[in-house]
């Protein structure tokens, strides 16, 4: 049973990860190698205020998925300004940036060893850190991620991502702001997937 209900966490972590990279990929046509470094910096932020300054879960994971959102601005600075292969290299270079960081700030992140001692997750009193509760947790907080997604593919905001996606020209020609547009499905998919970098963390 209890493999069961582990294997059914990681699904659903798996998920919101999945859904972010749709988001990005899928309607946005935007081939991010970062990805998998954000949801590292969503884990490592919120491991290392929860082991290092006693942090509860909520406040964790508030600043992790703001310290995320705030390298995803700054990559999406850069990248969203590049087409094709230039995209791909430039998010390519971002990650191996966030892998150096995380291997060589010993003081924060332990580097290669990583962050051990996560104390039990507790959000409002309540024990989360492992089994049913931690799967309830997990499926609530992917239902939510799938609701904001599909609200936003639904909307007009979606359609705007598939003409990027199809042809970047016409969507200039149709008074898109093509780099904002951009930048900010960059910057909600980076959200998307720090808030599984935390639950991984938990």
């Amino acid at each position: 049973m209890g493999y069961v209900v582990t294997l059914l966490s990681i699904i659903c972590i798996y998920t919101i990860l999945t859904a972010a990279m749709d988001l990005i990929l899928g309607y946005a046509g935007l081939f991010s190698f970062v990805h998998a470094a954000l949801c590292g910096i969503g884990s490592y932020a919120a491991a290392a205020l929860m082991v290092k300054l006693g942090w509860g879960l909520v406040p964790a994971f508030g600043v992790a998925l703001v310290a995320t959102a705030v390298v995803a601005w700054a990559t999406a600075g850069i990248t969203v300004r590049l087409d094709g292969h230039y995209f791909i290299l430039g998010t390519f270079c971002v990650a191996n940036v966030v892998e150096s960081v995380m291997e060589n700030w010993t003081d924060v992140t332990n580097g290669t060893n990583g962050l051990y001692g996560i104390p039990v997750t507790r959000l409002f009193g309540w024990t989360i850190a492992s089994g049913i509760p931690f799967l309830l947790f997990c499926a609530a907080l992917t239902a939510i991620v799938l609701a904001v997604k599909w609200l936003l593919v639904s909307a007009p905001y979606g359609i705007t991502l598939q003409t990027i996606r199809e042809d970047e020209i016409v969507a200039w020609v149709l008074g898109n702001n093509v780099r904002r547009v951009r930048a900010t499905v960059f910057i909600i998919g980076a959200a998307m997937t720090a808030l599984a970098g935390v639950l991984l963390a938990c």
